[in-house]
């Protein structure tokens, strides 16, 4: 069995330290609890958040985290809530009808 290279060491150890970081944004900007190993930057239409990022930070959510290169995640450690966040997920409700409730109905007749 072949010994680990230090350099895959490092690259695993600042993977799991920018998966914290993430999970404690969303933590605390979101109020979401994730698992550090279940935090997505490529989230989908399940995951309850998405991130939005300055154009110039958009490259880092093109790939799975675990794809990244160290440069990558002390990027994303260093910029989280400055330069990209956390955002809640909406998603359309099935239930509910595109015409406005009742509530909104009078607000909009007394303008």
């Amino acid at each position: 069995m072949d010994a680990l290279r230090p350099s895959n060491m490092n690259r695993a150890a600042y993977r799991t330290k920018c998966r914290k970081k993430l999970a404690e944004h969303l933590l605390f900007k979101l109020g979401l609890s994730i698992k550090p190993e279940d935090v997505r930057l490529m989230t989908n239409a399940d995951d309850p958040y998405s991130w939005q990022a300055l154009p110039e930070k958009d490259h880092l959510f093109k790939k799975q985290l675990s794809k990244h290169s160290i440069g990558a995640y002390r990027a994303l450690c260093r910029e989280v809530g400055v330069s990209f966040e956390a955002v809640l997920t909406t998603r359309p409700n099935p239930d509910a009808s595109s015409k406005p409730d009742k509530e909104s109905r009078e607000v909009f007749s007394k303008a």
